[in-house]
C-alpha cells in the first residue's frame, strides 16, 4: 500500500539507513523529496508524513537520526527527526554535488572532487583525529573522488576506480586515514 499523504515524489532516502535514534512517530522512518523540493519524513505507524521546514532541496540523503539536502546553489542543510536544523556543516570549500549521512556524521562530495565530512568522529569516520564537530574536514589524499558513502562509523569513497575507506572498518580497529 502506498504511503498516504505524500505529494508527487522524485527521491526517497533512508528507508534502510535510519537508525534507532530516529524516532519519527516512535519507529523506523524514511524520507522523500517531493517534485517541488520539499522533504517529507514518516515512521512506522505514524498517521501521515510530516513536511520539514526548509528551503527547496534538489537532492536528499538520510541516515542515523538526520536527513540532509543540497539546494540548487550546492549548499548543504541537515535536520533531525524533530525537524531542528542540526549537523549543519560550516566551511565547505566548494559547492556540494552529493551528500551522504552516517549514524552521527555526514560527508559531501564537492564539485571540485574533494570530500568534506562533519559531525562525530569517535571512530575516525571524518578521516582525522579530534572529536569532530560542525566544521567541515576535507579528507586528505582524495582530490578527485567520484562517490562517497557514509555508514554507521565509517566512510568510503571512490577515486580513480579504487575504493578508499576510513573509520571503523568492521574488524573493530579504527583507521583515521583513507585506506585502499
Amino acid at each position: 500500500e502506498p504511503v498516504r499523504g505524500l505529494p508527487a515524489v522524485s527521491q526517497i532516502a533512508g528507508a534502510d539507513r535510519l537508525g534507532p535514534g530516529w524516532t519519527w512517530a516512535g519507529g523506523p522512518s524514511a524520507c522523500a523529496l517531493s517534485t517541488d523540493g520539499e522533504i517529507w519524513c514518516w515512521g512506522d505507524g505514524s498517521p501521515a508524513p510530516t513536511r520539514l521546514e526548509h528551503a527547496s532541496m534538489d537532492t536528499i540523503a538520510a541516515g542515523g537520526a538526520h536527513v540532509c539536502g543540497i539546494d540548487s546553489a550546492g549548499d548543504v542543510s541537515c535536520w533531525t527527526s524533530q525537524g531542528s536544523a542540526t549537523l549543519q556543516p560550516t566551511g565547505l570549500p566548494s559547492a556540494a554535488e552529493s551528500v551522504t549521512v552516517g549514524d552521527a556524521h555526514a560527508c559531501a562530495l564537492l564539485t571540485n572532487g574533494q570530500i568534506a565530512c562533519w559531525g562525530d568522529n569517535y571512530s575516525g569516520q571524518l578521516a582525522g583525529d579530534g572529536a569532530g564537530g560542525l566544521g567541515a574536514v576535507v579528507v586528505a589524499g582524495l582530490a578527485s573522488a567520484t562517490a562517497v558513502d557514509a555508514g554507521w562509523r565509517r566512510t568510503c569513497a571512490i577515486q580513480a576506480g579504487d575504493v578508499w575507506c576510513w573509520g571503523q572498518l568492521g574488524d573493530g580497529g579504527v583507521v583515521r586515514v583513507p585506506t585502499r
